[in-house]
């Protein structure tokens, strides 16, 4: 895992790369999905060549050590998006090798440590302060 440090914005922007962790502690893959809540960095599902995670890892010291979450309810899954907003993480769409994902997602709350699903953008057009899908 690699760390972008030292970024200075402007047009002669310079920045380092720093390598974080030599063997990161989850197997090897593509496309999951690296979100920020709170203090901690979560990093959510991905594949490698046929197998698709469901697996969630998460940091508290800025990615040098990483614990294994438990299982999310979740479909194992790759091309989702994770956010956060309010404190809750929401994680939507994504692939199985079979099955796109559109509506069904889920959130964790980290004051609970819980996942929830589903709920809907509706209710939170109107003010309920839950953002729902489906």
């Amino acid at each position: 895992m690699l760390g972008l440090v030292n970024a200075v914005a402007g047009v002669n922007a310079v920045a380092s790369w720093t390598q974080l962790v030599k063997h990161a502690p989850w197997q090897a893959r593509s496309d999951p999905q690296l979100a920020s809540l709170g203090s901690l960095l979560l990093l959510l599902g991905g594949h490698a060549s046929n197998s698709y995670f469901n697996d969630c890892w998460a940091s508290s010291d800025g990615g040098l050590t990483w614990s294994e979450l438990p299982t999310p309810p979740w479909a194992n899954r790759s091309y989702h998006t994770a956010k956060t907003f309010n404190g809750t993480l929401y994680l939507l769409g994504g692939h199985d090798g079979k099955t796109w994902y559109n509506v069904r997602h889920t959130r964790l709350d980290p004051r609970s440590d819980r996942w929830n699903t589903p709920v809907t953008l509706l209710s939170h057009a109107l003010g309920t302060g839950r953002l729902e899908v489906g």
